[in-house]
């Protein structure tokens, strides 16, 4: 018999996004070493829901931020023009 459907299930990858960039949160590989939050609070907030706010910077320092997750949990991408 197959399982049933897991109802409260997450999504494998959250997106948070503006014009200027998008970030990507795969909560399965987050290690919670709180990197983001200590380099960009402005942005990365764990108190807060929604706790990225990707317009709380400039997306150079989002980026900078993302780029020291030592996980690989936070990705981040620019929209194509």
């Amino acid at each position: 018999m197959p399982a049933s459907p897991d109802r409260t299930e997450r999504p494998a990858v959250i997106e948070f996004a503006t014009d200027e960039i998008a970030v990507e949160w795969e909560p399965s590989l987050c290690i919670h070493s709180g990197n983001c939050v200590s380099s960009l609070p402005g942005v990365f907030d764990t108190r807060k829901r929604p706790w990225v706010n990707v317009g709380g910077a400039s997306a150079a320092e989002v980026e900078r931020a993302v780029a020291g997750c030592p996980s690989g949990a936070l990705r981040s991408r620019r929209p194509r023009p």
